[in-house]
Formats: C-alpha cells, sequence, structure tokens
C-alpha cells in the first residue's frame, strides 16, 4: 500500500507542477481519491489500482492508472478538451524517478472515454493509464 502512495505522490506532485495544465483548468483542483467540497470544476481526481505483474514474481508489477476529469459549464468542451489532451501529453511514457519503495515506474496510455451524463453542461472524460514498476525494499520475496 506505501508503495502505491509514493507513485500516486509522484503523479500528483508532476500534474500540479505543470503550469500549463494548471493554467488550462484554471485551478489547481487535482486529487487523488476524493475531491474536497471546496473544489469547483473542472477538476480532475485519480486512482492507483496495482497487481503482481506475473504470479511467480512478487516483485513485478502493474497497475491501472484511471483519472476522472469533470467540468460544469455552459462553454462547451474546450476546457475540459485541453486539460485531457495536456494530461495524456504528460502522463503517456512518463518514467518517474526511482524511489526506495518503486523503481521503474513507467505510465502508459490506455485510453480514453466521454462519460454521458444526462444533466446539461456536465463534461466528464476518463482516461485509463496502465503503470509499471519493480517493488524495491521487499522484505518478504521468497
Amino acid at each position: 500500500m506505501e508503495t502505491k502512495k509514493v507513485i500516486e505522490q509522484y503523479i500528483l506532485n508532476y500534474l500540479l507542477s505543470d503550469s500549463e495544465l494548471t493554467t488550462l483548468m484554471g485551478n489547481t483542483n487535482i486529487r487523488v481519491g476524493t475531491l474536497l467540497r471546496s473544489d469547483y470544476p473542472p477538476y480532475i481526481r485519480f486512482d492507483l489500482e496495482s497487481a503482481i505483474k506475473d504470479p511467480g514474481d512478487s516483485i513485478a508489477m502493474k497497475g491501472t492508472l484511471t483519472m476522472d476529469l469533470w467540468d460544469y459549464t455552459e462553454e462547451g468542451t474546450e476546457t475540459i478538451s485541453n486539460v485531457l489532451e495536456r494530461v495524456i501529453q504528460l502522463l503517456d511514457y512518463k518514467t518517474f524517478a526511482n524511489h526506495e519503495k518503486a523503481s521503474g515506474i513507467r505510465v502508459y496510455y490506455d485510453t480514453d472515454m466521454r462519460v454521458p451524463d444526462e444533466e446539461e453542461f456536465v463534461y466528464h472524460y476518463v482516461i485509463i493509464f496502465s503503470v509499471e514498476y519493480i517493488r524495491t525494499n521487499v522484505t518478504n520475496v521468497m
């Protein structure tokens, strides 16, 4: 679980540090897990789910990074579409620095889709990335 949190924090810090992304959004409402009630759109929330890549090897890990992008506006989809494009540019084929808990952290774009909403002016997109990494500092390896 700690390794997952490390990787999520790397991703969060990386996204927040990109001035082009935060300028497109007009805010820094990017969160891991749960959004805050005070967050106003557009915003991004994401989670990483990880699993052992090969049952014979408890060190190599794979994961799915799911990002939800939301906007509520009468202005149309231009802002959220630009945010979507920028997030993909930032994370596709991104390699993060090694950490004492994980090394070889790589992110790859898989797909994105718009999620229909019955409410007018609600724009929700989901982006799916694959994440691969090596767990380091593992004490219970056979």
